[in-house]
């Protein structure tokens, strides 16, 4: 005869320990928490109005150790540092408004460097308070620039 008793009576299920429970809802947490960390808004567009636009396309962005410039560079044989705080609008929000800076790349940067070749990577010089900043292009020379005296 077979035994058909577990067909009729399966196992209950397990029981999760409480403290297990209580781990994996901390971790849902956790995990909401880091996925609400980062929300973007355009808060800036700078915008080339020359013919040819498509030239000057950016291919590296660096900031500074102090995050108070920022550095880009590209195809366009140029490096171009903006301040920071150019770029961003102010403080000012009421009520969750957002408002877009439109400003011309000519007129925003505080600093335009013509280079030899396209740029493929840019880094500022440690320890130099955002003074000096390199260059490599994709010939794999590298051009140190010094912002204040201009060399």
């Amino acid at each position: 005869m077979k035994n058909f008793s577990t067909q009729f009576n399966p196992q209950s299920p397990e029981v999760e320990n409480p403290n297990i429970q209580e781990e994996k809802a901390e971790q849902h947490i956790e995990e909401e928490r880091a996925r609400c960390d980062w929300e973007f808004n355009l808060s800036t567009v700078v915008t080339s109005s020359s013919v040819g636009a498509s030239t000057d396309t950016i291919g590296v962005i660096e900031f500074d150790p102090s995050d108070s410039l920022v550095a880009t560079g590209g195809i366009a044989r140029k490096i171009r540092v903006y301040s920071v705080k150019s770029l961003l609008p102010g403080e000012n929000h009421s009520h969750g408004e957002h408002n877009v800076k439109l400003l011309q790349h000519n007129n925003a940067c505080d600093y335009y460097i013509w280079t030899p070749a396209k740029l493929s990577s840019l880094r500022w010089k440690p320890g130099s308070s955002g003074r000096v900043l390199g260059s490599g292009d994709y010939d794999g020379v590298v051009t140190e620039y010094d912002l204040v005296v201009n060399v």
